[in-house]
């Protein structure tokens, strides 16, 4: 699973790696702007998200960012991906071989689509629209991670950072404070300013 939150330099030679990566299994998803300008920092003069047209499968036919307390009501059925569109919004238009998963129920872009999907060989590429809040966007991680298979996204306290290390799972707190992290059924304890490794159940 690979997440790209803002592509914005497109390139042809990047687009193909990714197209790749979808074909031949991976979950891709990118966010609003991708491939809004050329890898010199130029502008597009193609329909957006640009280079990646191909690979998203969706055209971004317009686009605004909204003002504090301006929400877009959306309509999901991805646990999770709810609520409002706020900050910004990209109306999609998937193509014939895309699918919308999110669209937006108010507003100017009401009936079009918040997020897309284009299945790509073994694979898919997400394309979303709106920058999701943190709820929206742990619901929208839990999605591509079932799709890919991964089994499970805990949910970690702001001060902790997890990282895995071959069949071990490492746990730093950067805090001043005690933090417990549920992993697997068990509960871990991490003092403030220390680490902890466990084994993991997933294999190397």
């Amino acid at each position: 699973m690979v997440i790209s939150p803002t592509a914005i330099l497109g390139d042809s030679r990047l687009a193909a790696r990714l197209m790749e990566f979808a074909d031949q299994g991976g979950e891709l998803l990118l966010g609003v702007r991708s491939g809004f300008n050329s890898s010199t920092k130029v502008v597009v003069d193609t329909p957006l998200p640009g280079l990646f047209h191909d690979l998203v499968g969706a055209t971004v036919k317009s686009w605004h960012s909204l003002p504090p307390g301006v929400g877009y009501n959306l309509a999901s059925e991805i646990p999770g991906l709810s609520g409002q569109a706020t900050v910004w919004a990209e109306a999609l238009e998937p193509g014939a071989s895309a699918q919308p998963l999110v669209a937006y129920r108010s507003g100017p872009f009401v009936g079009m689509a918040a997020l897309s999907e284009h299945k790509i060989g073994w694979g898919s590429v997400y394309y979303c629209g709106i920058y999701p809040d943190p709820t929206q966007a742990l619901g929208l991680i839990r999605f591509l991670a079932g799709r890919a298979e991964i089994p499970s996204i805990p949910v970690l306290p702001e001060s902790i950072l997890a990282i895995r290390r071959g069949s071990f799972l490492v746990l730093l707190n950067f805090s001043d404070d005690p933090h417990a992290v549920e992993y697997q059924g068990r509960t871990i304890s991490v003092n403030g300013r220390d680490v902890q490794i466990v084994r993991s159940d997933f294999p190397s």
